[in-house]
């Protein structure tokens, strides 16, 4: 016959063996099979790509212009004006060439990528 106290510890020690048991069944354990934590890298600001792919190669990446380029700071485009911004995109201003067949939306991101540098 087993003692009151041995009972409540072969008790004690199930109830752990079956907590440890659960938590390695659903990839609770903190050592186990647990997947590897991904790095999350931040997405991009929307009109960022339109501006790497077409922009950069004049204006830089860092929009610090570069040959015959001006660079885009918030002074320069603030007094621009987004209306004549659009305009110069689509269609060139001195030795700039236009990007008629940018869609509106991406039109819309490049100016709102632009204004935010």
């Amino acid at each position: 016959m087993i003692s009151g106290v041995a009972r409540h510890s072969v008790i004690g020690f199930s109830a752990v063996l079956l907590t440890v048991a659960g938590l390695a069944a659903c990839g609770g354990s903190e050592t186990g099979n647990a997947a590897p934590a991904v790095p999350v890298t931040p997405a991009a600001p929307p009109g960022a790509d339109t501006y790497e792919r077409l922009c950069a190669k004049c204006h830089g990446l860092a929009q610090e212009g570069k040959k015959d380029a001006p660079a885009l700071d918030s002074i320069r485009l603030a007094t621009l004006g987004d209306q004549r911004l659009r305009m110069a995109i689509q269609y060139g201003k001195g030795r700039m060439r236009g990007y008629p067949g940018l869609t509106t939306q991406e039109l819309d991101d490049l100016i709102s990528y632009l204004n935010a540098v």
